[in-house]
Parts: C-alpha cells; sequence; structure tokens
C-alpha cells in the first residue's frame, strides 16, 4: 500500500504536557502527515517549557491548555483536561488515538472502553508505585488496564520492554521497542575539518544534575582554557535554581566565559545549534534505582541527536552504554561523578580532533543506514495504518 492509498486519515496524539518536549512524538507524526494523514495533538502546555513548540507542518496541528496551576487548581485542570481531550477526541473521530504519557491513560481508556476507540500507548516514562501520590497510583492502575487492551504498546528500550512485561502481566507480542532515533531528515550534511581552538561540548535537554553534573566544570577546570561547554535546554520542575548552581560553580572555576546557556525553540533550531560543537555529553548516574536511568540506552534522545550531527560521544561507563556505542567505536565512557575520568575522556578528543571527527562521521553514517525513526517505528506505522513504513536507510 502506498502513502497515497491512506490519504484521509486522522490520527490524534494525546498527553498531558507538551508534545514538543517529546521529540519521538514529532517524529512519527511526521511520518503520519508525509503518508497523507491528519495529525492533531492536544495536551497541555508544561511549566518552564511553553516556549517549545511543534515545528509548523503541513497537515499537523496542536490545541494545548495553559500550564497548570499549583496546589489544589491543578486537579481541577486535570479533570478538565480530562473532558476537554475526550470532546476533541470524539469531535476529531480519529483512526486511532496515539496516547503518550501515564496522566492520558485515563482519557485514553475511556475512549477505548466507551467508544471502541484504536489506541497505542506510548509509556515515555516509568513510574514507582511505591513513590507514587494517591492520584497517582489512580493513573498508574488506569494505564495498567489501558496497556491490557491497547491495540500496541511502544516502550523506549530493551529494559523498558522487560519492565513493562513484568509491571502490567501483558504479552510480548503486544510491545514494540522503538528507540528514539532521530527522523533521516533530522540528519546534518557531513561536517568539514574546520581548525578550531580547543574543544567545544555540547549538552542538550532537561538541565538537571544526574545529566549534567557540576563534575563536567571540574573537569574543564582541570584541563586549562582549552574546552568551552554549550547548553541547550531546560530546568525541570524539581530541579529549579540548577542552572543558576552552575552559573555560579562556572564563576567560582574561572570558567564563565566558557559556558553558555541556549534556548532552542523548535527542535530543528536545537540541531543547527550544534555547529560548532565538537562532542556530546550523554551522562547518566552510574548506581541508580530508577528504571529509566537503568534503561536509557536507546532510549535517549541526545546520544541519537548528537550522532545525527556528526559528533562523536562522551557516555558514561555503564554496560549497557559501552555495548552500544562505546564498543561500536563511536564514544569514549568516563565515571560522571569523577572531574579527572572525565578529563581523561576530553583529552582524547583534544589529542586527535581528526579521529574525533572520523567516530562522529561514522556514527552519522549509522544513523542514516539503522538508527533512524523511520526504520524504528516501522512496525508500529505498519500497525497502525496496515501500510510499509516510510523508506528506512538509504
Amino acid at each position: 500500500m502506498t502513502a497515497s492509498a491512506v490519504t484521509g486519515h486522522r490520527i490524534l496524539y494525546l498527553q498531558y504536557g507538551n508534545p514538543a518536549a517529546y521529540p519521538p512524538l514529532e517524529r512519527s507524526a511526521a511520518q503520519f502527515a508525509d503518508a497523507g494523514w491528519d495529525v492533531l495533538f492536544v495536551g497541555a502546555h508544561t511549566a518552564g517549557v511553553e516556549f517549545v513548540q511543534l515545528a509548523p507542518r503541513p497537515r499537523t496541528r496542536a490545541v494545548l491548555l495553559a500550564a497548570a496551576p499549583r496546589g489544589w487548581r491543578l486537579k481541577r485542570h486535570y479533570l478538565w483536561f480530562c473532558v476537554w481531550a475526550s470532546w476533541h477526541a470524539v469531535r476529531y473521530r480519529p483512526r486511532c488515538i496515539y496516547a503518550s504519557d501515564v496522566l492520558a491513560a485515563p482519557v485514553a481508556l475511556f475512549l477505548k472502553t466507551v467508544f471502541g476507540q484504536r489506541v497505542v500507548y506510548h509509556e515515555h516514562d516509568a513510574y514507582d508505585p511505591a513513590q507514587a501520590t494517591a492520584f497517582m497510583r489512580l493513573c498508574l492502575a488506569a494505564s495498567r488496564r489501558l496497556s491490557r487492551v491497547s491495540d500496541l504498546n511502544v516502550l523506549p528500550s530493551d529494559g523498558r520492554v522487560e519492565h513493562f512485561i513484568a509491571q502490567n502481566a501483558v504479552p510480548r507480542e503486544t510491545c514494540a521497542r522503538v528507540w528514539n532515533c532521530p527522523n533521516l531528515s533530522e540528519v546534518q550534511p557531513p561536517r568539514t575539518a574546520i581548525p578550531r581552538d580547543g574543544l567545544t561540548l555540547l549538552f542538550q535537554g532537561s538541565i538537571v544534575p544526574a545529566r549534567l553534573p557540576l563534575a563536567v566544570l571540574h573537569a574543564m577546570a582541570a584541563l586549562g582554557n582549552v574546552v568551552t561547554l554549550r547548553v541547550i535546554g531546560y530546568e525541570t520542575m524539581d530541579n529549579r535554581g540548577y542552572i543558576d548552581r552552575l552559573k555560579a560553580e562556572a564563576a567560582r572555576l574561572h570558567l564563565s566565559g566558557r559556558i553558555e546557556f541556549l534556548q532552542a525553540t523548535h527542535h530543528d533550531d536545537l540541531l543547527a545549534l550544534s555547529e560548532p560543537c565538537d562532542v556530546g555529553l550523554a551522562l547518566m548516574p552510574l548506581e541508580t534505582t530508577d528504571v529509566n536511568m537503568r534503561s536509557m540506552a536507546g532510549a535517549s534522545n541526545k546520544a541519537f541527536e548528537y550522532l545525527a550531527c556528526g559528533l562523536p560521544l562522551i557516555v558514561s561507563d555503564r554496560p549497557e552504554w559501552r555495548a552500544m556505542f562505546v564498543d561500536a567505536g563511536y564514544a569514549r565512557s568516563c565515571d560522571p561523578e569523577n572531574p579527572d575520568s572525565i578529563a581523561d575522556a576530553l583529552r582524547w578528543f583534544l589529542h586527535d580532533p581528526d579521529r574525533a571527527r572520523a567516530i562522529g562521521e561514522a556514527g552519522r553514517q549509522r544513523i542514516l543506514a539503522d538508527w533512524n525513526y523511520e526504520r524504528a517505528f516501522a512496525p508500529v506505522f505498519r500497525s497502525i495504518a496496515g501500510a510499509p513504513g516510510p523508506s528506512a536507510g538509504r
């Protein structure tokens, strides 16, 4: 079946959050729109990332509630979202509901149960029921029920698939592992060998201690004035003030002129801002009980996006990251809490910039050939559209 044969179908993306903060949603939506589908995002702005927007695309639009207020009004806002989102779904009459977070699960379950709506459930982040509030436990119960009746469940890594099956008691054949790779359209042109003084690191995404530890600044200081850090992202609600803490530590280490903080309104802007950078940082704690952190290889957007820009990686010295990126020759590993270990990885790139560019280009070629969302998402596309996925690879 060709793309033109499915023209006129509709898909509704549902999340109690800003869909622009979830690149996989934008990537899959672009594939449906390119195949002639109409795409509607129904969500709510997320406090702190209201500035992030979906890139304008044909056949795609979004309707979002304002960010939720704090306190008791938050529950009222959520209840209104459930009613409002259900109304949009019934009125829009999509072929498929693509629900993509735990808080959207009650709405998707209602639409599945009452209207027989076809539903795909994409769980970006897992939650620990033992640490959940009473309200969140209700949403988790709805998500467990939804996982058992949905037409397909999408998880971002192998570890998360195993956790999802064990937690929800669902058959393996109802689950699809889709790595958070870039679309082919996001892959940047080959990087040219431009002589540069020193090394520019790139960090993108949520700016939190676990992903951008202070040890990175200490490693930079140990190497003298040869490493610059470009940070593109945003603070999460739970880590407000961390940017100020990073700036204060940079000033104390006399690094203020070597660290910059930027924001990208659209995801395409973020990729363009990588151009003057040399190496991408994708760090996770070595020891953690968080299932999301333990299973982030494959689920990390930033690692694949760095490679799509031709940047080699510095990753944490965890087994799954070594197997996926270091052993494949696209990265150096380190202890993210040890400045000396980070500095050793930085020295490796500083001492051989030509080799660094070569392994970055090898990673870019891997994205083109294999690690792209067209290929990763193809089974889900077929399940929803009843048609082959978009062309993957070269």
